[in-house]
């Protein structure tokens, strides 16, 4: 038996074409979108799910129904298949997302830490050049501060870093013990606290959780970022 479903459109209301936006799989695929992601959204593009949750191939192939395919012509939203993708990596296993990774980063993460590297950045990557870009904040010999992040740096001053050192050289990489030393002898506190640390540390105002960075960084690593930072004011 055959069946024909609704077309699918492009974001300007016309048939779905190279033109406006339509990619082969293969284009997909070489831009890092999970297989997982594809489906997800290909599944609901035309066809009605109870379960708005991520499925399996397997779920989604149980819970299809032809009674739920559509009859209106169906929008492709990329924002949709960006928002599957966020979904295919939390759900991903760690060997998984490190293969599909691996090839962009292994450059600066050492394979003994791909776990820890995995879990630290995947609530912050869509693709793996971003996971590259992660790495290189953590991992890399030099940072490339942009003027407002060294300006930010300056504005903390010297004895916000040499407090640091010191939090770094008693507590290690406990970043919470590390940031309430900190607080405690120079009065800072909120942005004021954590946007100057994460600068120097990573070179980013944004990103991964700060106590899964430290450790994977190491005290070593971390203590050199700071002198460059004490020493860029």
């Amino acid at each position: 038996q055959y069946g024909h479903i609704s077309l699918i459109f492009g974001t300007d209301g016309s048939p779905l074409s190279k033109r406006n936006g339509s990619r082969s799989v293969q284009d997909l695929r070489e831009q890092g979108f999970l297989p997982t992601a594809v489906v997800n959204y290909l599944a609901r593009l035309g066809h009605y799910y109870k379960d708005d949750s991520f499925m399996s191939l397997d779920n989604l192939s149980k819970q299809f129904a032809t009674v739920h395919l559509s009859k209106s012509p169906a929008r492709f939203d990329e924002s949709q298949l960006l928002h599957w993708q966020k979904e295919a990596i939390q759900h991903a296993e760690h060997d998984d997302l490190w293969e599909w990774m691996r090839t962009h980063v292994k450059e600066h993460v050492a394979l003994e830490r791909s776990s820890d590297f995995v879990e630290t950045v995947k609530a912050n990557i869509i693709f793996p050049e971003d996971a590259k870009t992660w790495a290189q904040a953590i991992f890399s010999e030099q940072l490339e501060l942009s003027h407002e992040s060294k300006e930010i740096i300056k504005q903390a001053g010297m004895e916000f870093f040499e407090q640091t050192l010191e939090g770094l050289s008693n507590f290690g990489t406990d970043f919470k013990e590390v940031t309430n030393h900190v607080k405690q002898q120079t009065g800072a506190k909120g942005k004021g606290l954590f946007m100057p640390l994460r600068i120097a540390l990573t070179g980013e105002q944004h990103g991964p959780e700060m106590v899964k960075i430290l450790p994977l960084m190491g005290v070593e690593k971390a203590k050199q970022r700071i002198e460059a930072a004490i020493y860029s004011i």
